[in-house]
C-alpha cells in the first residue's frame, strides 16, 4: 500500500510539472512574457523549451575502443596463481542537453590476481576455472574538437598500450609494483616511466574514477576430432567512485558484468590430409611457404625490439621449421555480453543529484582463424597459438534509467528508495512513467586477435599431473559502436526518437 500510495502521488506531482510547462508553452506561443521552468541542465538555445521527458544527461553517439590484454598462468605444486591485466582507450562522442557535441578520452588499466584449476579432463574433454580480486583505475580527458581528441587518442594508444612486453612488465601484478618504483627513482625515473609506458599524457584530466571487486571464469574445449568447441566466460563484480572534475560531482556505483562465448573450428589440415595426393603436396606446400613467411615476420619483429644486430642464422632457421608443426583452423565464435550498474551522484556540496540504473546486452558474431604451432626438443615441449576473429554481425543495446533530485516526485522515489532499499517500488515507479528513461542501440565493428604460448618439459614422470612451466597469452581488440537508434520514454506516446542523439 506504502508502494502504491507513493508512486501514484508522485506521478501526480510529474503530471502537474508537465501541465506547467504545457501552459507556459501556449504562453509563449501567444506572446506574453513567461519564463518557463526546464528543469536542471545545462542551457538550451534561446526559445527552446526541454521536454520533462527527456533526459538530460549526455547522450553516447559513438564509441571507438582499443585494448591490450595480457595473463600470465604459473603452476604450483597443486594450483595455478593467475594474474591478468588490461590497458583500454576510448574515444566517446557525447551530445549534451544544449545539443553540443563533444568527445571523452578514456585511459584506463585493471589489474587481476587469483588463482586457477590446473587444467581438468583429457583429449576429448577439458576445462578450467578461475577466480580473483580486481582493481581499475583511469582518467578522461574532455575535448570540444574531434580533430584534437584524436589526435590525443593516437598518442595516447602507442603510449599506453603499443608495445606488449612493456606493457605487460608495468600492468601485470607481479611486476607492475617494481616498475612503479623504478619509476619514483630520482633523475633516471621520469624517463623509465615515460619509456614503459606509464607516464601521465599532457592536460588537465576531466573524469577521474577508481573500482574493484571480485572476478571470475572460465574456459574449455570439447574435441571431437577435426571439429572442436571452445568456450569460456567471465564475470566481474565491482564498487567504485567516479569524480567530474569539471562540475564537481561525484558518482558511487555497483555494477555486475559478464559474458559467455562459444565457438566451432575446423581443423582445416585434418581435411587436406583426406584430400587427393595432389591436392595434398600443395596445400602442405603452402603451409611451408606461410611457416617461412611466419619466421620472416618474426625475426623482423625481434629485430625492432632487440636491435639490429639480431639476425637468425639459415642452418638454425631450418631446424625450427623442422621442429614445428603447425596446424591452421577456422570457424564461428558467438559472444553474449551483459551487465547492469547503479549509480548515485552527488553535487560538490555532497547534496544528492540523481539515481541513475543502467542495464546493457550485446551479440557478437565472430569468423575466426587461427594457427597451432607445436615445437618437440629433446626433453621440452613448447606450443604457440595465434588467431584473429572480425566482428561479421553485433549489436549492442544500453537502457538507462533516471531519477533526478530536482524533480519533487522522483526526490519522493530516490528518498524511500534510501530507507527501503524496495526495488520492487522503483521498478512500479518506472514502469508507470516516472523519472527519465533512454534506450540506445549500437552497430559494432571490429576485430580482435591473440596469441597464446605455453611451454614445458617432456617425459614427466607417469601419475603427475602437469609437465608446463607456465601459460602466457596477449590479447589485442578494436571495435567501434555506431548509435542506430535512439529513443526516450514518454508515458502517454511510448518510446519516441530521442532526435539530439542523432
Amino acid at each position: 500500500m506504502i508502494t502504491v500510495t507513493l508512486v501514484s502521488g508522485a506521478v501526480g506531482i510529474r503530471l502537474a510539472h508537465g501541465i506547467q510547462v504545457a501552459i507556459c508553452r501556449l504562453l509563449e506561443v501567444g506572446g506574453l512574457d513567461a519564463v518557463c521552468d526546464a528543469g536542471t541542465g545545462p542551457s538550451r538555445p534561446s526559445g527552446a523549451v526541454r521536454d520533462p521527458d527527456e533526459p538530460i544527461t549526455p547522450c553516447v553517439a559513438g564509441m571507438e575502443s582499443a585494448y591490450l590484454e595480457e595473463t600470465l598462468t604459473v603452476p604450483t605444486k597443486r594450483i595455478d596463481v593467475r594474474t591478468n591485466s588490461r590497458g583500454t582507450v576510448q574515444l566517446i562522442e557525447k551530445v549534451g542537453p544544449d545539443g553540443r557535441r563533444f568527445w571523452d578520452v578514456m585511459d584506463f588499466t585493471w589489474g587481476e590476481a587469483g588463482v586457477s584449476s590446473p587444467e581438468i579432463g583429457d583429449s576429448k574433454f577439458k576445462y578450467g576455472v578461475w577466480g580473483g580480486l580486481d582493481v581499475t583505475n583511469g582518467k578522461g580527458y574532455r575535448f570540444t574538437d574531434e580533430a584534437a581528441a584524436r589526435a590525443f587518442l593516437k598518442d595516447l594508444t602507442g603510449h599506453r598500450i603499443g608495445n606488449a612486453a612493456k606493457f605487460t612488465v608495468r600492468t601485470n601484478p607481479i611486476t607492475g609494483g617494481l616498475s612503479w618504483l623504478l619509476g619514483k627513482i630520482p633523475k633516471v625515473g621520469k624517463a623509465y616511466d615515460r619509456w614503459i609506458g606509464g607516464s601521465e599524457p599532457d592536460g588537465e584530466a576531466a573524469i577521474d574514477y577508481v573500482d574493484g571487486g571480485i572476478t571470475g571464469g572460465g574456459k574449455g574445449e570439447l574435441d571431437l576430432g577435426p571439429v572442436k568447441f571452445p568456450f569460456k566466460g567471465r564475470g566481474w563484480w565491482v564498487q567504485g567512485t567516479q569524480n567530474d572534475r569539471e562540475s564537481g560531482q561525484k558518482t558511487t556505483y555497483v555494477t555486475q558484468r559478464g559474458e559467455a562465448e562459444i565457438g566451432v573450428s575446423i581443423d582445416l589440415a585434418s581435411i587436406w590430409r583426406g584430400l587427393p595426393k595432389g591436392v595434398e603436396e600443395r596445400a602442405a606446400a603452402g603451409m611451408d611457404d606461410a611457416l617461412d613467411l611466419a619466421m620472416t615476420l618474426i625475426v623482423k619483429r625481434l629485430g625492432q625490439e632487440l636491435g639490429d644486430g639480431f639476425v637468425m642464422p639459415p642452418r638454425q632457421r631450418a631446424e625450427i621449421k623442422k621442429a614445428i608443426r603447425v596446424n591452421p583452423s577456422g570457424g564461428l565464435n558467438y559472444k553474449h555480453r551483459g551487465g547492469a550498474t547503479a549509480s548515485f551522484t552527488v553535487d560538490r556540496q555532497g547534496r544528492p543529484v540523481r539515481l541513475v540504473r543502467t542495464s546493457y546486452g550485446q551479440d557478437v558474431v565472430y569468423f575466426r582463424a587461427d594457427g597451432k604451432a607445436k615445437v618437440d626438443g629433446e626433453g621440452v615441449r613448447a606450443e604457440a597459438t595465434a588467431g584473429r576473429q572480425w566482428i561479421i554481425h553485433a549489436q549492442r543495446t544500453q537502457t538507462d534509467r533516471a531519477l533526478s533530485y530536482s524533480d519533487p516526485a522522483d526526490r519522493k522515489v530516490i528518498e524511500e528508495y534510501g530507507r527501503t532499499g524496495d526495488e520492487r517500488m522503483l521498478d512500479a515507479y518506472f514502469a508507470v512513467g516516472g523519472g527519465t528513461m533512454s534506450r540506445l542501440t549500437y552497430d559494432n565493428t571490429g576485430e580482435t586477435e591473440k596469441e597464446e604460448a605455453k611451454g614445458g618439459t617432456k617425459g614427466a614422470a607417469k601419475g603427475k599431473r602437469r609437465s608446463h612451466l607456465g601459460v602466457y597469452e596477449v590479447a589485442r581488440e578494436r571495435e567501434k559502436h555506431t548509435v542506430q537508434s535512439a529513443e526516450y520514454y514518454k508515458p502517454d506516446r511510448g518510446w519516441v526518437p530521442w532526435t539530439r542523439c542523432h
